[in-house]
């Protein structure tokens, strides 16, 4: 094919080019554009958006639009609104259509186009920290910006802000924040039992929604860091290296303590002996930092392991106190000395343009990463020419090649020769230069293809490459290259690009003669790779090769078409100026073209990088570097004029726990690149179609047929514009490559391995001790006493307030600094009405004095402990001083034994410790003040120099003391309509009442109010049971009540794009994850293939999830007609089908577990074929009278019945049976339920959920289901679900059956709550979906509730309370004993029994939860290897608040024992037993609990 060819076209002067964003935003304003050339008369155009909902949907008219195109305006913008009735967040695909005139003659065009649910705003919520303890306040603020990071500046700009607990219960809203200025600021306190894990909180205004999220649990801020620091890299050969183990206070001080080291190979949880490498252990005694070079033999002692991470573990025990802090690191050791990069995918790095130079750059990087600069590399260009030379077509391929050394940067910057046009292809390689001739080590290489661009004419641009970003607040001028055959004259466009609009546009007139060639600056070049040519294809031969060039010539001369293919026309070159400022960080897109005479367009464009900058250039400073705790100081903002900004300053201990900060520059900028996304989508490739440009359809003036599978390696100007983010509908020539079969796959070769020689960073110094921030020189004079008294106010957030800044952009203020000693990290964010967002670099201040004590506190102790309170004392003054200790009068504990009564000396920059023995006498939170000071004598420093003033220091903190034996939690839900009881009124008593055996002050109560009885369920659809999806019984748990709860959000209209998204991902997830259970023949069992059939009652159950969920996702066709087949292949002759296959889980089985008789079994089966639209009337009838042959013999059954026939319209035998049974039912206080015989409280629910269901089925009235849901409410969990599985999967379809019912009634509702507490709570319609909080003040009480109004809503109580006796229960059988490993015991194991007493018969999955004894942790590694360990059953292990939670598969009668390992770290005298708990995961009242407890002192 020759390559060079060009097309005569039809005249026609009139030419346009429309673009639009390759992805549209729903809900916004998105912007297109037509540019005319030639004709400007005035006319219209019409555009169309059509849209196809889903695959089987067909397509239908969206949105559509006319535009007046005004006469002489050649470049139109067209604002286009994408809003359509029934959008519902996710549409299948969308097309562009335009039509309109162009001086009286017809145009039109299509192309596809893709959907962005992005928000038309940005949102940020930043808290003033990650992660909270339970009764702090938390303290957040919401920022809302528009693309350009500025405030809408409007009135009414307000939004709904509300915050969920990790159950989903929505506990705080905040209704019509004014968010107009672009920042608020709110908080919300925690209560002092709050639901512990990941909470969140959203900002929600019309469509648009955005969250962040925040931890809440029990911690203790970290003293002090540990890290460990490798070589920024080592090579696979290296024979040692050195590491540094360094241990440092927040305040910047070195620690002085133990260092126990492990170095090793990583060591793998699965790995067999065989695999087993030495570990090296050492002890050392460590002052700030400890330095030792690892020989690597010591670890690999063969050299098998290089592929192998090295990991060094270091634990650091401080001195006195016995805190300790691990961490662990990992090195990958790199088998190549240097990684060599070619980096073609910037911009248009992997093309190169005909006729212009090649500009490309190689990276150099050591294997860290870091720039490797003074390498000397060879690169080579293999240049592939093709040329047809009368009838035949040569082949011609040449290297040229080139050494070059890497700059300080690690950058090589090459250029190719502008090239002809018949190069169809460039490979370039590269290779190291040192390593080229040494036998044992691997020579780094790599490379990459250039694929051309194609012009008809042999016309190109090429935009200058920017590697840098740039600074904002410059002029840039970007040098533009062109080339041109002749003298020409064009004007060229060029458009600076933004989230998919056009930011701003220009032209400039560019006038080339031939004398304006700047082609010569390129042909001496320096970085030219210019070496002589060596042919490689054909292989040259010596006769041959004198000749060539006049063989070469005389073709040329017989073909004048082959000398033209080898022209290389002249260069032109033009600037193009672009203002560059904030408004354009941090990136955009330059796009320029021209249009020729011919109709060809020719363009380019290039992604331009722009630092990372704000318009508001925020600075926030500390008067002081240092400064005693207790004292002021002041603090500068500076911003532009008149600006809201928001100061946090949080304590850096907090960042070691938890460094993510919700609100940075970079995560800004992030959020601004993701308001538009062009979509990951394949650029459209005309070479498959048959079109003759983008956009147009074929006519009969152009019969050109691309035949499909055809395609290009060739780039042209669509390409371009498909780059710069657009799609394109035009009638000039854009889309011009050659369209050719032949497909060339190629491989990137990465860089090639190799074992080089050792090198390595030297080892760092230990940090020095110099006074200041950064080890400054300077010294502040800070007094050794303290400023207050007692220091008590340790807050980990110091500020996190707004202020405004004054007219001259300057806010001031004095604060006092916290009396913690650490380093306080602040940052400001700044927002003006006109420049919009600024945030400050993060700066410090030092909290510091040169004397101070500190003392370390169990998280907890039980009442009755003694612990031990480790007092150390710092000093880090010039000389010694003489120190006395004393303790505070003691509430709410003794002292026990006291060692502090003698004085100490403690040396500069030295600390001792000294032990106070306490014991707790009440339950609750306590405060421990500690004080010591300079003593009247300084005999304890005997001779040495001492500080002759007072060193004084006094600290109070707060310790939690919990009641004895064993916890409970009782709740109780109460639905309530006050307009349905007789008087108007609801009234009921219940009472909060204890046990004998109560723990004393151990009690505590809480009473929720709110008016959506499915709002847990809708919000904690992940976890309503807290399952795991292991097998296919649990799977369907997560994925069911996601179809009920759509179901009852479209009935009641308050469906959401948020709810729907997640709970349609849900049931995608599960629908997969139900599919690997699947059989060969269309059943279901718990393990799939592994299990030798199916299962009757999971198959079924999945038919009629499958079947209902299909309404909001795809369900093949195939696996639902295979399930009913299948079912009905197990059909008997009389009617009645088995109970084929096992569930694992007693829970899901519901009523079929007790009982296999046929009629219930094929009950729940028919039920199934019913729900799934089943048609064979035959085997529904004979179904029917199995049943009636086996007549229900308890409550579930009947109910089970009935809810069957009514679903199969036998309304008379529905009420015949409901009629017969009713005269079981126990009804107190309007509560309706049944007992079943040996029933569990799972299946007495199921009861009520059937007798609901089949209710309404023949519907009967909400009055005579009311009391069975009253019973329903009365059990549901705080989480929105039941006890166990299918009761929860029953129940939820019953609640929310009845939900649409109730949610049509206006809520108004008055609710009166007396007895313990006094509240008065109000329920409307703007609340309801809240749930308000009341704590009951006085434990036992009677609660006395009435409620009038209109609606309905629920309560539920919460009691919580001790007893010192486990709860009688006689299922499992449970002992716990604790023993010591080592002599001083502070290393110890807990073994546990466990078994399952009925004889014949085995759990389902089972927890045992161990709460560990005070002062002490379970070692994470010994827990591991029982998940690890293939003999036992047990599945998961974790560590959750001191309590560790071992999950079975199940326990049987033989039953299982195991241990785990367990440190002790603080030391605690008299320790209460610790307690556990074992219950079935399903059916929690099948529970045994017990106590164990350790050897009193060493051994």
């Amino acid at each position: 094919m020759y390559l060079a060819a060009c097309s005569a076209q039809e005249k026609d002067d009139n030419g346009y080019i429309f673009t639009a964003p390759k992805s549209i935003n729903k809900h916004q304003m998105n912007q297109f554009q037509i540019i005319r050339f030639g004709c400007l008369e005035a006319s219209s155009l019409k555009v169309q958006l059509f849209v196809t909902k889903d695959y089987n949907s067909n397509e239908t008219l969206a949105v559509s639009q006319v535009y007046q195109l005004e006469k002489g305006k050649k470049d139109s913008l067209l604002p286009f609104y994408v809003q359509f009735d029934g959008d519902d967040g996710y549409v299948y695909r969308g097309r562009i259509q335009i039509n309109g005139t162009l001086c009286g003659k017809p145009i039109s065009g299509s192309d596809d186009i893709h959907f962005s649910n992005s928000n038309a705003n940005i949102y940020i919520i930043q808290t003033d920290k990650p992660l909270y303890k339970p009764g702090q306040v938390v303290l957040f603020r919401v920022l809302k910006l528009d693309s350009q990071l500025r405030p809408s500046n409007k009135k009414n700009d307000t939004a709904d802000v509300y915050v969920e607990d990790p159950t989903g219960t929505r506990l705080f809203q905040f209704l019509g924040v004014d968010l107009g200025k672009g920042i608020t600021q709110l908080k919300f306190p925690l209560a002092d039992e709050p639901v512990k894990g990941t909470w969140r909180i959203t900002v929600t205004s019309g469509k648009e929604k955005q969250s962040t999220t925040f931890d809440v649990k029990e911690y203790r801020l970290p003293k002090f860091e540990v890290s460990i620091t490798y070589p920024s890299f080592v090579l696979q050969n290296s024979k040692s290296f050195p590491v540094s183990v360094c241990a440092k206070y927040t305040y910047g001080k070195p620690v002085i303590g133990i260092l126990n080291l492990n170095t090793s190979l990583e060591i793998y949880s699965y790995q067999s002996s065989f695999d087993m490498t030495p570990i090296l252990q050492q002890s050392v005694q460590l002052n700030g930092c400890y330095n030792y070079t690892v020989n690597v033999s010591q670890i690999d002692p063969k050299g098998y392991y290089g592929y192998r991470r090295i990991q060094v573990k270091a634990n650091v025990i401080e001195q006195g106190t016995g805190v300790q802090i691990n961490k662990t690191e990992y090195l990958q050791r790199s088998y190549s000395p240097l990684k060599l990069d070619f980096n073609t995918q910037e911009n248009h790095g992997k093309f190169f343009k005909p006729g212009l130079p090649y500009r490309g750059k190689l990276k150099v990087s050591n294997p860290d990463n870091t720039p490797a600069a003074e390498e000397s590399i060879e690169i080579c260009a293999d240049i592939s020419r093709k040329r047809k030379i009368d009838i035949w077509l040569a082949s011609r391929e040449v290297r040229n090649c080139k050494t070059y050394t890497s700059d300080k940067n690690g950058i090589i910057k090459f250029a190719l020769p502008p090239q002809n046009v018949d190069t169809v292809s460039v490979k370039l390689s590269a290779k190291s230069s040192k390593y080229a001739n040494t036998n044992d080590v691997g020579n780094p290489s790599t490379s990459a293809f250039l694929d051309p661009f194609y012009s008809p004419s042999g016309n190109f641009m090429q935009l200058e490459t920017i590697n840098n970003a740039i600074p904002c607040g410059t002029q840039k001028d970007v040098k533009l290259l062109f080339t041109a055959k002749q003298d020409t004259h064009f004007k060229l466009t060029y458009q600076v690009l933004k989230l998919g609009k056009v930011v701003y546009s220009g032209t400039q007139n560019v006038n080339f003669n031939t004398e304006d060639d700047v082609s010569s600056k390129y042909e001496n070049d320096n970085e030219l790779i210019n070496s002589s040519e060596v042919q490689v294809v054909p292989e040259p031969d010596d006769s041959s090769s004198s000749s060539s060039s006049s063989q070469e010539d005389s073709n040329e001369n017989l073909c004048p078409s082959a000398k033209d293919s080898r022209y290389v026309p002249p260069i032109g070159e033009v600037r193009i100026p672009l203002n560059v400022n904030a408004s354009l960080s941090p990136s955009f897109t330059l796009l320029v073209f021209y249009v020729r005479e011919d109709r060809e367009t020719v363009a380019d464009s290039q992604k331009i990088q722009v630092e990372k900058c704000f318009q508001n250039k925020v600075d926030l400073k500390f008067k002081d570097e240092v400064k005693q705790p207790g004292t002021p100081t002041s603090l500068k903002i500076t911003s532009s004029p008149n600006s809201l900004c928001g100061i946090k300053v949080t304590d850096k201990s907090v960042s070691l726990l938890d460094s993510s900060d919700q609100l940075t520059p970079d995560k800004v900028f992030q959020l601004v690149e993701d308001m538009y996304h062009p979509g990951y989508y394949s650029p459209t490739n005309l070479c498959y179609s048959d079109r003759p440009q983008p956009g147009l359809e074929m006519s009969e003036k152009n019969s050109k047929i691309r035949p499909t599978g055809y395609s290009s390696s060739y780039e042209d100007s669509y390409a371009t514009f498909q780059e710069a983010g657009f799609i394109v509908i035009s009638n000039l020539v854009l889309f011009s490559r050659p369209c050719v079969k032949v497909h060339i796959i190629r491989a990137e070769y990465g860089t090639t391995p190799g074992i080089v020689a050792f090198s390595a960073m030297a080892p760092g110094a230990a940090p020095g001790v110099a006074y200041g921030p950064s080890g400054r020189s300077s010294r502040v004079v800070i007094p050794l006493e303290s400023a207050v008294a007692v220091r008590s106010d340790f807050p980990e957030t110091w500020l996190f307030n707004l202020h405004s800044t004054d007219a001259n952009g300057v806010f001031k203020t004095n604060e006092t600094l916290p009396h913690t000693i650490t380093e306080w990290d602040g940052r400001a964010v700044c927002i003006s009405s006109e420049v919009g967002l600024g945030i400050s670099n993060t700066t410090s201040i030092r909290g510091f004095q040169p004397f101070f004590i500190s003392y370390t506190l169990p998280t907890s102790v039980i009442r009755g402990e003694e612990f031990v309170v480790v007092v150390s004392i710092f000093n880090y003054a010039d000389a010694a001083l003489p120190i006395t200790v004393s303790l505070d009068h003691p509430v709410g504990f003794e002292v026990s034994s006291d060692s502090s009564k003698s004085n100490i000396c403690i040396l500069p920059s030295r600390s001792q410790s000294q032990n106070i023995k306490l014991k707790a006498t009440k339950v609750g939170s306590i405060n421990i003040t500690v004080q010591a000071q300079t003593s009247s004598s300084s005999m304890a420093c005997g001779f040495l120099p001492t500080y002759d003033g007072l060193a004084k220091d006094a600290i109070t903190q707060a310790l939690e003391v919990e009641p004895e034996g064993f916890a409970e939690d009782k709740s109780h839900s109460i639905l309530f309509c006050p307009s349905d009881e007789n008087s108007k009124t609801f009234s009921q008593t219940y009472s909060l009442s204890l046990p004998d055996d109560v723990v004393p002050d151990s009690q505590r109560a809480f009473v929720d109010v709110t008016g959506n009885i499915m709002g847990p369920t809708m919000q904690n659809l992940n976890n309503l049971v807290s399952l795991p999806t292991g097998c296919g019984e649990q799977n369907m748990v997560k994925f069911t009540p996601n179809y009920l709860v759509l179901d009852y959000l479209t009935g009641i209209g308050k469906l959401t794009d948020s709810i729907k998204s997640s709970a349609i991902r849900n049931l995608n997830t599960g629908y997969q994850r139900e599919m690997t259970y699947r059989h060969y023949d269309g059943s279901f069992s718990a393990f799939g293939e592994n299990d030798p059939e199916g299962s009757m009652f999971l198959t079924a159950f999945v038919l009629r999830s499958f079947h209902e969920a299909k309404r909001y996702i795809y369900i093949d066709d195939n696996v639902l007609s295979d399930a009913q087949n299948w079912i009905i292949s197990k059909q008997r002759e009389d009617g009645c089908f088995p109970n084929v296959g096992r569930i694992i889980d007693s829970g899901i089985q519901g009523g079929l577990e007790d009982d296999n008789r046929n009629g219930t079994v094929t009950a729940y089966v028919l039920a199934s074929l019913l729900i799934s639209d089943y048609q064979n009337q035959t085997v529904i009838n004979k179904a029917v009278k199995c049943m009636q042959k086996n007549n229900p013999l308890n409550p579930y059954e009947t109910f089970m019945y009935t809810y069957t026939l009514a679903l199969d319209g036998n309304k008379g035998a529905v009420n015949s049976l409901i009629g017969q049974i009713q005269t079981f039912a126990n009804i107190t206080d309007g509560v309706e339920y049944y007992m079943n015989p040996d029933g569990t409280k799972s299946l007495n629910i199921e009861t009520a959920a059937y007798a609901v269901l089949s209710n309404l089925e023949v519907g009967n009235s909400k009055s005579d289901i009311l009391p069975l849901i009253r019973y329903l409410t009365k059990n549901l969990n705080p989480y929105g679900g039941f006890h166990s599985t299918q009761d929860t999967c029953v129940g939820l379809h019953a609640l929310s059956k009845f939900a649409k019912i109730i949610f049509k009634d206006p809520v108004d509702i008055s609710v009166s709550i007396s007895g313990g507490l006094a509240e008065n709570v109000k329920i409307t319609e703007d609340n309801k979906l809240l749930v308000q909080r009341n704590k009951v003040s006085k434990v036992p009480s009677d609660l006395d509730i009435t409620a009038t109004g209109t609606g309905c809503g629920l309560i539920q109580t919460s009691l919580r309370y001790n007893s010192f006796s486990p709860p009688e229960d006689h299922t499992f059988f449970l002992n716990l004993m604790g023993e010591c490993t080592n002599t001083d015991c502070k290393q110890r194991k807990v073994i546990v029994v466990v078994k399952y007493l009925p004889q014949g018969k085995k759990s389902g999955m089972s927890l045992v939860q161990i709460k560990m004894v005070s002062g002490t942790i379970a070692v994470q590694d010994s827990l591991d290897q029982l998940t690890a360990d293939e003999n036992n059953k047990i599945l998961r292990t974790e560590v959750e608040n001191n309590k560790v939670n071992i999950y079975f598969s199940e326990i049987t009668n033989e039953g299982q024992q195991f241990s785990f390992d367990v440190q002790q770290i603080v030391e605690v005298n008299n320790p209460q037993p610790g307690t556990a708990k074992v219950f079935d995961y399903y059916a929690p009242e099948y529970s045994s609990s017990a106590t164990y407890t350790f050897p009193k002192g060493p051994y």
